[in-house]
C-alpha cells in the first residue's frame, strides 16, 4: 500500500519535520505541481491541496449527471412543484430533527421512492458514497456533513406521514414523463406511494375533512 501511495504522489511526499522547516516551498509545490502527501510516523496523514483544485474536487456540481439523465429531469420536476409550497417547506424545516432544509428532506424521500430503497437508514448510508444522490438531494459539496442517522430516519418518517408531501410526490411521479416503463434508471415503489395516498384519504374522511390533500396547485 505504501508503494502505491508513493507512486501516486511521486516526489510530493514530506515528513512533518521537513514540512515545518520549509512550509512555504511545499505549499508552493502543492499549488504548482499537485497535492503534497504529508507523512506522520511513516504513514500518510494529510494532503496539501491547491485551493481551487480542492473546490473543483469538492463541488458536487462535478457529479451532476448529464442533461438527459433521468435524475436531472426528476430534480427539475420536484423543484417545480416545491416552488409553490413555500409554507410547507418552511414548516417542515422547523420540525426537522436533522435541521435539513425542507426541500432536501422531500427530495431525499423521493429518492427512496424512485429507487425502492428499503429504509431511511439504507438511504442515509447511500448518501455517504453516492455523490449523484447527494447532488439530487441538494448538497453543494462532498465534504458537507450528513445528518446523524437517527435524526435522518425520524425526519423521513415525518415526511412520509405528511399527506401534503405524499400528494406532492405522487403528482411528481404521476405527471413526470421520465417515470415510465422505459426508464431503467428507476425502480419506483408505486405500491408504497399509492398505499400512503389511500391511507391519507381514509384518514381525511374519518376526520371529516373535505379539503384536497395537496397545498397550492401549480398551473396545469
Amino acid at each position: 500500500m505504501k508503494s502505491t501511495r508513493a507512486a501516486v504522489c511521486a516526489d510530493r511526499m514530506v515528513s512533518m519535520s521537513r514540512l515545518v522547516n520549509d512550509l512555504s516551498s511545499w505549499a508552493h509545490k502543492a499549488r504548482e505541481e499537485g497535492p503534497v502527501l504529508i507523512m506522520r510516523y511513516e504513514e500518510p496523514w494529510v494532503c496539501l491541496v491547491d485551493y481551487h483544485a480542492w473546490l473543483q474536487i469538492d463541488a458536487l456540481q462535478t457529479y451532476r449527471p448529464p442533461e438527459g439523465h433521468p435524475l436531472v429531469g426528476l430534480r427539475r420536476a420536484i423543484d417545480t412543484l416545491l416552488a409553490y409550497e413555500a409554507a410547507l417547506v418552511l414548516a417542515l424545516a422547523e420540525r426537522s430533527q436533522s435541521r435539513m432544509p425542507g426541500q432536501m428532506l422531500i427530495r431525499a424521500w423521493l429518492l427512496q421512492i424512485v429507487y425502492s430503497v428499503g429504509g431511511a437508514d439504507t438511504l442515509r448510508e447511500g448518501l455517504a458514497y453516492n455523490m449523484r444522490w447527494r447532488w439530487f438531494v441538494g448538497y453543494d459539496y462532498a465534504s458537507q456533513q450528513l445528518p446523524a442517522v437517527e435524526a435522518f430516519v425520524q425526519d423521513m418518517a415525518m415526511v412520509s406521514a405528511d399527506p401534503r408531501i405524499i400528494e406532492i410526490v405522487f403528482r411528481c411521479l404521476d405527471h413526470s414523463s421520465i417515470i415510465d416503463a422505459g426508464v431503467s434508471e428507476f425502480s419506483v415503489n408505486t405500491g408504497l406511494i399509492q398505499a400512503l395516498r389511500a391511507r391519507s384519504a381514509l384518514d381525511a374522511t374519518a376526520a371529516g375533512g373535505d379539503k384536497p390533500v395537496g397545498g397550492a396547485q401549480p398551473p396545469q
